[in-house]
């Protein structure tokens, strides 16, 4: 069950390409919308809980509104999904161009908001030269506002006195949250190829149409996170844009999508590394994604989704991908699931949960010791004939299961001495989708 904010709720709304995600990652510390110079960049909204001068507002950069009638179903989510933000919103930031005046969208998108009824302030963006602003301020009057706020969201110039506008209505609305949010215990991100279905697992594990579906590649392009409870634990859930084979990315913009993903996984405890089961195989792309959240030390589990539409040969097409990279897949959970069907999100659950638990799971030093020196008597290891000796290995406190194992000539430990002390801490211990860190050091 998703966790939904109380907070005051502020919103960023304008049309495409009026600076609204440059405002928000001004103010925004971990959540960032990707800037580029194109229309329509921003499709999901995001947002971010802001604690400043004792009022904590949520913050939300809403994709630009499309106004005029077309066939694209994108769009039109982008749409409702701003309209609907509206009508609780504890104060609407409209975003404005100095450097176009007011056109025929912004008089479109003021008549919106005057018909939500609710708080609203001009803010009159890319005022990079003060000496425009006096010249340019009556035009943006028109629009029916009495506080209009001309600033440079790339300088920075204004942007405190918008934030103490923010506070100001922040506080005049009522939370029902307590002053500090809660963090969350663990980050989870959903990885994958374009269009796997990492949105629509999104949407069912928050219990919530947070993220516009599309059969379209690429609907995704913003990290978006949400924070849920899964078994008592609350967790942060983000979705990331699809990433294609490098050289499939021609597009600056696809560029930047993927860095964002690449962050998102870097900083995340669990990777759900979701395929689409009816492609009958792991692709490169896949297994090099899987790879990287490994050598990241990263928890993992495989999703495979759309099962409902596999057939046996497509089945046993992906069994064999599988055994193919048996020495790796091996130590990772495989759940097969169905979006459309709302097969087997239970299990997954469960899943997650078994490996959150693994990754703060706790090991005695005696217990440890015994099981690798046990080991080590009856097969022991050499290196340029010398005897590798093991004088302690020890548990420590960290964010992924990590050991220190003591030794007499750490320079002679290869990497497939340290795998092998690993695969006896696995075949010993619960570790199924844990990444496990072995250091080697000098006794």
């Amino acid at each position: 069950m998703s966790t939904q904010t109380t907070y005051p709720k502020i919103l960023l709304v304008g049309r495409t390409n009026v600076g609204k995600s440059t405002i928000f990652n001004r103010l925004a510390d971990d959540n960032k919308s990707i800037v580029f110079d194109r229309d329509g960049v921003t499709r999901d909204y995001v947002h971010e809980v802001i604690t400043w001068d004792g009022a904590t507002f949520d913050l939300i950069d809403t994709g630009g509104i499309p106004l005029r009638p077309g066939k694209d179903i994108i769009l039109q989510s982008v749409k409702d999904n701003v309209l609907e933000l509206l009508k609780d919103a504890a104060l609407i930031v409209f975003v404005t161009d100095i450097k176009h005046g007011v056109c025929s969208d912004d008089l479109d998108i003021a008549k919106l908001i005057h018909k939500s009824k609710q708080p609203a302030i001009v803010v009159i963006n890319k005022a990079d030269n003060p000496a425009d602003i006096d010249y340019a301020m009556p035009e943006f009057y028109k629009l029916g506002f009495t506080e209009n706020i001309a600033l440079s969201a790339t300088h920075g110039r204004g942007v405190g006195k918008l934030l103490e506008q923010m506070v100001s209505y922040a506080k005049k609305a009522k939370s029902t949250m307590p002053e500090a949010p809660e963090e969350p215990r663990y980050k989870i991100s959903l990885v994958g190829k374009p269009n796997v279905g990492k949105s629509s697992l999104l949407n069912i594990l928050l219990q919530n149409e947070r993220a516009i579906v599309s059969t379209v590649a690429g609907t995704t392009r913003e990290p978006l996170s949400e924070k849920m409870r899964l078994h008592h634990e609350l967790i942060q859930l983000t979705d990331t844009a699809g990433i294609r084979r490098k050289r499939g990315v021609t597009d600056s913009l696809e560029t930047m999508m993927v860095k964002t993903s690449f962050k998102a996984i870097k900083g995340a405890d669990l990777i759900l590394l979701m395929v689409d089961g009816s492609e009958g195989r792991l692709s490169d792309q896949e297994m090099k994604l899987l790879f990287f959240a490994h050598e990241s030390r990263k928890a993992l589990i495989l999703v495979v989704n759309k099962t409902d539409i596999i057939d046996e040969y497509a089945q046993d097409r992906m069994n064999m991908s599988q055994l193919e990279y048996k020495f790796i897949i091996k130590h990772i959970p495989v759940v097969n699931i169905s979006c459309p069907k709302d097969e087997n999100i239970g299990l997954l659950k469960k899943n997650i949960d078994a490996v959150l638990k693994r990754l703060k799971q706790k090991f005695q030093t005696s217990a440890v010791n015994e099981i690798i020196q046990t080991y080590l008597t009856h097969r022991p290891m050499y290196q340029k004939g010398m005897l590798l000796k093991v004088f302690k290995i020890r548990a420590v406190d960290a964010r992924v299961p990590s050991f220190v194992m003591h030794v007499n000539q750490p320079e002679y430990f290869t990497d497939s001495h340290v795998q092998c002390i690993e695969n006896v801490l696995r075949k010993n211990f619960d570790l199924k989708g844990c990444p496990v860190n072995v250091v080697v050091r000098r006794s």
